[in-house]
């Protein structure tokens, strides 16, 4: 509460400043979702935000590759057309970006990455997984809940 002068009187004014996060909380409790669908500092978003560093890679049919190596018993390298040939499954999920939006009941399909992982027989000593990509650019992802690497 503070004081402002209009016309010569003093005119108690609160303030009630709302901030960007609180806004879209209430929007998003608005559309129906359940709030505690949105972690802390996240906002909701309808769109899917593109973030990339630099240009987006092209590849050439054959250019692609996928490699399952390290803690395996069965490396293996494929190529985008044998992925693609896999069984494919459907999955719904929110997406919490690092860089503070979030999409809810976003549909995936692909190849599950449990299946790769079966597939090159996945030590009982691995503890994470490392993802390269180009420029360098690394992610290592924590053991699922089940205590496996991921998948």
């Amino acid at each position: 509460m503070y004081l402002a002068k209009m016309n010569n009187y003093e005119v108690a004014v609160a303030h009630c400043a709302v901030g960007f996060f609180e806004r879209n909380r209430a929007e998003t409790e608005a559309k129906g979702y359940d709030a505690k669908r949105l972690p802390p500092g996240q906002y909701l978003t309808e769109r899917f935000p593109v973030l990339h560093v630099g240009d987006v890679p092209t590849y050439a049919a054959g250019e692609w590759t996928l490699t399952i190596t390290g803690a395996v018993a069965a490396p293996f390298t494929i190529g985008l057309d044998e992925l693609r040939a896999l069984p494919s499954v459907d999955f719904t999920t929110d997406i919490h970006c690092v860089t503070k939006w979030s999409k809810f009941d976003t549909v995936w399909r692909g190849v599950r990455v449990r299946e790769l992982f079966e597939r090159a027989g996945v030590r009982s000593d691995a503890t994470h997984v490392m993802a390269h990509a180009e420029y360098g650019y690394t992610l290592s992802a924590a053991p699922s809940a089940d205590g496996r690497a991921a998948g």
